[in-house]
């Protein structure tokens, strides 16, 4: 865990990959739990205040907002809230994703989104009793949109002959699993994903290549806006420093 910034009223955080933001698991150690630690170290004593505002999933690295009263969580949720619902623009999430390319299609559409913005849209159903979400064809009574855009940063054939790209995704609801279902069913597995990922291709000690690398949202008292970034962990490997870059493609601004 590092703490990126902190005010009196919010805590941005950096997550590193397969550790929990929260755990039903007293024993174990946690995001949340680390935090009111700090907190309390930092003088606010007994049980200090910590509003859990959004969260990353536990094999996802990235940024994360928390909030340190009743106010801020209130004025954030609001704003995390109204972005699920695709109608708010004050919470922005920008995320970068190294996915498989198996077969001709999937590299054709990482080549196709290294020149264009691409839009998934899909009705995605979750199912509670497997922690999981899946794509429905049309409409149901439990379904709800999910919307995202990607384009591609980078393509490249790793040392094993494997063909991967780099995308850069920008979400516009919030859904459960949403990009990894989305992407997964675009043909587009992200790297490590052994829930929605293609078996064959996942090399069994690789983690999830997927990393939260930006958050912007509406400071909750100032009102100013605020925006952090960090570098994917996985850009560290030695496939992407070799891999080809295929230019800087401009601000989306999604």
């Amino acid at each position: 865990m590092k703490i990126v910034y902190e005010d009196g009223d919010v805590l941005v955080v950096y997550k590193e990959a397969g550790f929990p933001v929260q755990t039903g698991v007293t024993s174990r150690l946690d995001l949340v739990s680390l935090l009111k630690r700090h907190l309390s170290e930092e003088g606010s004593g007994g049980n200090p205040y910590l509003g859990l505002i959004h969260r990353l999933d536990q094999p996802v690295e990235g940024i994360l907002v928390f909030a340190k009263n009743p106010k801020a969580a209130a004025a954030l949720s609001a704003q995390v809230s109204a972005k699920s619902s695709g109608k708010g623009t004050e919470m922005r999430k920008v995320y970068q994703a190294v996915v498989l390319l198996p077969d001709e299609n999937s590299v054709k559409k990482a080549e196709d989104a290294k020149t264009r913005v691409v839009t998934l849209r899909d009705e995605l159903v979750r199912n509670y009793e497997d922690n999981s979400s899946r794509v429905v064809h049309a409409p149901e009574k439990e379904s709800r949109l999910a919307e995202l855009t990607y384009r591609t940063l980078k393509i490249w054939r790793s040392a094993e002959g494997v063909q991967k790209a780099l995308l850069e995704i920008h979400l516009r609801t919030g859904r459960h699993h949403q990009i990894r279902v989305q992407l997964s069913h675009a043909g587009l597995p992200i790297e490590g994903d052994r829930k929605y990922g293609n078996e064959e291709n996942l090399p069994a000690t690789r983690p999830l290549c997927l990393c939260a690398t930006l958050l912007q949202f509406r400071h909750p008292v100032t009102g100013k806006k605020m925006k952090f970034e960090v570098t994917p962990s996985f850009l560290e490997e030695e496939s992407l420093k070799e891999a080809k870059d295929d230019g800087d493609h401009g601000d989306t601004g999604k």
